[in-house]
């Protein structure tokens, strides 16, 4: 989606003497997924003043991100495809803050709930990005305090009567299960096909 614009950028780098011909590919992947970021956000953002939603989304999108990033799960297999899942679940998301009647009660309870699905299932790796050992055990650690921070400051968002925010939490926790559980899915199905094909294999080798 940004391959000429991160070539660009990076050749302009490369003459300005700021980096090195041999990084050459190095910064330009870095260069795609920052552009790649910021656009995400400002679509993020964008839908949640459609959605009437805004500062809600701000909250929703900086606590999403970090949290996203270190548990893993789903991943569409190309960049345009997730991208355009993202456009469709951030917006059943905030639209679910607007118009849903949350309590105190029930973002508790799914804030409880999303809590121990991150502790139980994080981090969630994908076809497009694997993890080794040592990777695991960090983001593991990572996420489990990412989500017990924000989890703690929803509830205090409620014992201060801004529950608004609190929801947001919620939400964007509720989501971030949603894409382990799925992430979690599609691993178990690609393995269950992988052993099948290795199986095929054997039993059809002379």
């Amino acid at each position: 989606m940004f391959a000429k614009a991160s070539d660009a950028i990076t050749k302009a780098m490369i003459q300005n003497h700021a980096i090195k011909e041999e990084d050459r590919e190095l910064y330009r992947y870095g260069v795609q997924q920052c552009l790649l970021a910021i656009l995400n956000i400002c679509t993020y953002i964008l839908i949640g003043i459609v959605c009437k939603v805004f500062w809600q989304s701000v909250v929703f999108i900086i606590a999403y991100i970090p949290l996203r990033h270190y548990a893993g799960g789903f991943h569409a297999k190309t960049p345009v495809r997730c991208y355009l899942y993202s456009i469709v679940l951030i917006t059943a998301a905030f639209l679910a803050i607007r118009f849903i009647p949350w309590t105190n009660l029930i973002c508790g309870l799914i804030l409880l709930l999303n809590l121990i699905c991150v502790l139980i299932l994080s981090p969630v790796e994908s076809a497009n990005k694997r993890l080794d050992s040592i990777e695991k055990r960090v983001y593991r650690k990572r996420s489990y305090l990412i989500a017990a921070s924000e989890i703690s400051i929803a509830f205090v968002c409620m014992v201060i009567g801004q529950s608004c925010f609190a929801i947001s939490f919620a939400v964007e926790t509720l989501l971030i299960s949603v894409m382990l559980i799925g992430g979690e899915m599609c691993n178990r199905i690609a393995g269950q096909k992988g052993s099948g094909q290795v199986a095929s294999y054997r039993s059809n080798r002379p």
